[in-house]
């Protein structure tokens, strides 16, 4: 019986996401599209090793994560991300649209998908859900 429950609180719970960008403004934005898409936003990271630790500690379903940070970038942060939590997607998110060109790239580096910050509004929650699609598996509500 114990596992009919929670199989069932698997299937009803939230996507559990961290942010992390060192620019607050950007946060308290990625935050709100997240909680009007139906997320949960289980932390804040405002550095790469500070997303790494926060990775390790909340073992989130999704990490946004700045691709230029201080400390540590994001890049750096995704692989140490990935070997603390390998269940954890990655989303990468930049300032930079050059980069959008690069979204293979960023599957190389263990990331699921890149959203230039100029599009996050209209690509962030579609790069998150496609990203669990991507291999097949299904996102928490």
């Amino acid at each position: 019986m114990a596992l009919i429950g929670n199989d069932s609180l698997s299937r009803s719970r939230k996507t559990r996401v961290l942010i992390a960008d060192d620019h607050a403004p950007t946060r308290a934005q990625v935050r709100a599209l997240l909680l009007a898409g139906g997320m949960d936003v289980c932390g804040e990271a405002a550095s790469g090793k500070e997303s790494i630790q926060k990775a390790k500690d909340l073992l989130p379903d999704v990490v946004i994560l700045d691709v230029f940070m201080p400390d540590t970038n994001g890049i750096v942060a995704a692989q140490a991300i990935r070997e603390v939590s390998p269940a954890t997607k990655i989303v990468f998110i930049s300032l930079y649209l050059a980069l959008a060109n690069e979204s293979s790239a960023a599957r190389l580096l263990g990331a699921s998908a890149y959203v230039p910050k100029a599009r996050a509004v209209t690509d962030l929650i579609p790069a998150i859900r496609a990203s669990f699609e991507a291999d097949g598996s299904t996102p928490p509500t």
